[in-house]
């Protein structure tokens, strides 16, 4: 969540760059199988920038 014209901070694109390699990882590996590839952990995204509706959700998530 940025608004237009306005400069994305770096650790959100690298959370982002981060998420996409591991989703083109995972297409490769259903196409042509191997070894399932290791999930993103840790991923830096700023608290402003995560939405509220996530943010409610993050104890479930890391509580289980």
């Amino acid at each position: 969540h940025v608004d237009l014209d306005r400069e994305i901070p770096g650790t959100l694109y690298a959370a982002v760059a981060e998420a996409l390699a591991w989703v083109y990882q995972l297409t490769a590996w259903r196409q042509s199988g191997g070894q399932y590839p290791v999930p993103p952990r840790d991923l830096q995204v700023p608290p402003e920038l995560v939405p509220e509706a996530v943010q409610e959700t993050l104890p479930e998530m890391v509580n289980g």
